[in-house]
């Protein structure tokens, strides 16, 4: 009975033991994207600021604490004696001052809002570019192995046959010399590749040279980019934004250093005690009144708020500009991809293929062989550039426009 359960068992043991050491499962960009974006140093960084100024933002609503103010000392007089006072002091703010403060407060949170959307922003292009990268250095790097072994397997073939003059020795010599040049660009394409796939392993938190299977492929779908909605969606660019919330913040402070300027009251009871062989007691109430200069606190102020615009103004004219030479660059790069389309590539790959059956067979020369292979190449690596151009543009133009993500409270 016990051998009939493990002969029943067995075949699960084996099937588990084979998946514990499988390959890892394919990853879409988008769940680097996400993986990225939620445990990245920077973005958890951004999210304790965030979460930072909205305890200051609190924070700025609430009442300023009383004061006590106590005072001692010793009298000489007729007789030796003493002198105590105590007040207990209630600030009274000026109507609006409190909710001048808390829009400073509430400016300095949009502030780190958006530094957390341009975070995000940032991690999300720098994982797509990187994801696009190696998809394309693993397509050039598999088509470049596969045509250098090609050749490797068509010299080992001449190296067989016997020597039938100085031409078969010359032809052996060129293919030779062509397999040196293919293996440099298959071992660069591989190299392109190791160099992504470590970056986007330490992305994911893994160790640099572990295995990475990406489930997406190399597609462009091109879109109609108007410049008048290009030009209406900068006020979306991380940058802008930025300094806008700047200009809000420098807003606030001017409204804020109005109210500042003007002193601001301390009331409250007021006792005292005098003992120097007679004893006095007073109680009144006490009041302080702080002395400022109104027109010195509120110049700076107000120069920061007119630069801070200036920079809004300047940052925008950037902005546009980048956004039209982006647009320009992506269309370019979409229109040469639309001109070397998957099925050139592939026909190519089939007529390199030809060319070393019919090569083998003595029907074309090794020239014909050798210019084919490297035009498959060539042609695959110009097509794979054109895509991995326009979806890095791509990438760029949504880090510029896309919507604002907004990450919340934390």
């Amino acid at each position: 009975m016990s051998k009939s359960i493990v002969s029943f068992a067995f075949p699960f043991i084996l099937l588990w033991a084979c998946s514990a050491h499988a390959a890892p499962d394919a990853l879409s960009i988008s769940s680097v994207v996400a993986h990225a974006r939620a445990t990245h140093p920077l973005i958890l960084e951004q999210e304790s600021a965030l979460r930072a100024a909205l305890v200051l933002q609190r924070q700025a609503g609430i009442r300023p604490p009383p004061e006590l103010d106590l005072e001692a000392g010793y009298k000489r007089a007729g007789e030796d004696g003493y002198e105590l006072g105590v007040a207990l002091l209630f600030p009274v703010e000026r109507s609006g001052k409190r909710s001048a403060r808390r829009g400073v407060a509430e400016s300095e949170v949009n502030i780190a809002r958006v530094a957390l959307d341009q975070a995000c922003r940032d991690i999300e292009l720098q994982v797509r570019t990187q994801c696009y990268a190696f998809l394309a250095a693993e397509a050039d790097a598999e088509a470049a192995r596969e045509v250098a072994n090609r050749s490797h397997a068509m010299i080992e073939l001449l190296k067989e046959r016997p020597a039938a003059g100085p031409g078969m020795v010359l032809e052996l010599r060129v293919i030779e010399a062509g397999l040196l040049a293919l293996q440099k660009t298959a071992r660069d394409r591989e190299a392109e590749r190791d160099i992504a796939r470590a970056a986007i392993n330490v992305l994911l938190g893994r160790e640099p040279s572990a295995a990475l299977d990406l489930s997406d492929e190399l597609v462009v779908s091109p879109k109609p980019l108007e410049f008048d909605s290009l030009a209406a969606a900068v006020e979306r660019n991380p940058n802008v934004l930025k300094r806008w919330a700047e200009v809000e913040r420098a807003t606030q402070a001017v409204a804020l250093s109005a109210y500042e300027a003007s002193p601001d009251l301390q009331v409250g009871p007021y006792y005292s005690r005098e003992e120097a062989g007679d004893v006095e007691s007073v109680v009144g109430v006490a009041l302080s009144v702080p002395l400022a200069n109104r027109r010195a606190r509120r110049g700076p102020l107000a120069e920061r708020r007119a630069e801070a615009e200036a920079a809004w103004k300047a940052e925008r004219m950037s902005a546009l500009a980048d956004v039209a030479r982006l647009r320009r660059l992506y269309e370019l790069a979409v229109q040469q991809a639309n001109e070397m389309p998957a099925e050139r590539v592939e026909a190519l790959r089939d007529a390199a293929a030809l060319a070393d059956r019919q090569y083998r067979l003595g029907a074309i020369p090794v020239s014909l062989f050798l210019e084919m292979q490297r035009e498959y190449l060539a042609v695959q690596q110009l097509r794979h550039e054109a895509l991995l151009n326009a979806l890095t543009r791509e990438a760029e133009l949504t880090w510029a426009l896309g919507e604002v993500q907004q990450g919340g409270e934390p």
